[in-house]
């Protein structure tokens, strides 16, 4: 999995997502596959770690975490993306 196709797969996470209270299991998903984008890559884009540990500390805010992902993913509005 590249960087980008980790970004895509977020996407998809989240356009999955009944809701953003992340729990365990989910952070540990997330992670995982963020490591699958660092084995293929040799490294992460200096934003991935980052936005791990942002989601770790507002995983019961859902609001933050929706604003964390519109920019992970670089998206102007995921709720629209939610809705299609």
């Amino acid at each position: 999995m590249t960087h980008c196709e980790f970004r895509y797969w977020l996407k998809g996470f989240y356009e999955l997502a009944d809701d953003l209270k992340l729990d365990l299991r989910q952070l540990k998903i997330i992670r995982n596959h963020a490591n699958l984008a660092e084995t293929t890559e040799r490294k992460l884009d200096a934003d991935i770690p980052l936005f791990l540990d942002q989601i770790e500390r507002h995983k019961d805010k859902p609001e933050e975490i929706k604003r964390l992902l519109e920019q992970i993913c670089c998206l102007k509005d995921l709720s629209n993306s939610k809705e299609a």
